[in-house]
């Protein structure tokens, strides 16, 4: 009796913490992550990340028909070194780079990755404000990314910056495009068939067989007449 009411006791926490443990991993499972680099010491080093939105949570939402859903984003803090090759770039007049994962279970970005590029002036000029937006397949894999700067310098060619970029990370609005589902057309009974294979009108019997009818009505005017 002692061990059945210590159970009674415990089993409705238990059952709590059980609750609370299968729903953080249903949230967790449901959103991954997007890894963003970029290129300013020579080699590819790790941006960033932007939460994936799964269709599942914006089915749930009220936003389904909206092109554009926003996600959070996460900047590492830029050193010292990156913002002066930024600013290299920017006074030669170059692009800054980033490319992502093209798929959210690949790993390796120099194996599978989609990239794009802005002026590095207008990046620096903005202060580092910037946005991307991922445009998502059918099977959520990233079919290619739009990098955007709310600044664009008309001068071309290289020019001075006077002093570095003193912004400590990218100000980033992050957008995830999910496909677009057309409605299927409705197409009119017999449209798109060829008119030879239409249904012909149904003839009469007496039109069906005449050739034998005809004969059958002779021969009774006759032996009526007889």
């Amino acid at each position: 009796m002692f061990l059945h009411s210590k159970i009674k006791k415990i089993f409705p926490l238990f059952l709590f913490c059980f609750l609370c443990l299968a729903t953080f991993t249903q949230s967790e499972s449901s959103s991954d992550q997007i890894v963003i680099e970029h290129n300013l010491t020579g080699s590819w080093t790790k941006r960033g990340a932007i939460q994936f939105v799964p269709p599942s949570a914006i089915k749930k939402s009220n936003k389904i028909r909206e092109k554009w859903i926003k996600t959070q984003i996460k900047n590492k803090p830029l050193t010292e070194k990156e913002l002066e090759m930024l600013t290299d770039l920017a006074n030669k007049d170059l692009y800054y780079s980033i490319r992502v994962n093209c798929g959210l279970h690949v790993t390796d970005l120099s194996v599978c990755n989609v990239m794009a590029s802005v002026r590095a002036r207008d990046l620096v000029r903005s202060g580092g404000v910037d946005q991307i937006i991922l445009h998502l397949g059918d099977s959520n894999n990233i079919l290619g990314i739009d990098y955007l700067t709310p600044k664009k310098d008309p001068q071309i060619g290289p020019c001075k910056i006077a002093k570095v970029a003193k912004f400590q990370s990218f100000k980033t609005n992050a957008f995830i495009s999910q496909p677009q589902i057309q409605p299927k057309p409705i197409l009119h009974k017999g449209y798109g068939k060829d008119k030879s294979e239409e249904k012909k009108p149904q003839k009469s019997f007496l039109k069906k067989y005449w050739f034998i009818a005809l004969p059958v009505g002779l021969m009774l005017c006759v032996s009526m007449l007889g």
